[in-house]
């Protein structure tokens, strides 16, 4: 698999866990969130710690015409935002 997917799974990964959540209504019992919550968590920061320490990735999603394309790229100041987030939201969590 090529490595610059990985960007789709970091983005996508809590937006898609996040609507599980709201939409599984088993979670009477505080514990079962906390832990789907958790392993939610635990698939985002890997995913990101891929994206982060993988250098520089690029992804082009589509073409608009000839000259004009949409693409996700990673950059160095990308990859220190990503880490920071990557160690922020697992606490917010």
């Amino acid at each position: 698999m090529d490595h610059s997917v990985m960007i789709l799974f970091a983005i996508l990964v809590p937006i898609l866990w996040g609507i599980f959540l709201l939409i599984k209504p088993e979670y009477k019992s505080r514990k079962n969130l906390v832990t789907t919550r958790a392993i939610g968590l635990a698939f985002t920061v890997g995913f990101s710690l891929v994206v982060i320490l993988g250098g520089n990735m690029e992804l082009q999603l589509f073409s608009l015409g000839e000259n004009m394309e949409v693409y996700f790229k990673v950059d160095a100041v990308g990859r220190i935002f990503a880490g920071l987030v990557t160690l922020i939201w697992p606490l917010a969590g």
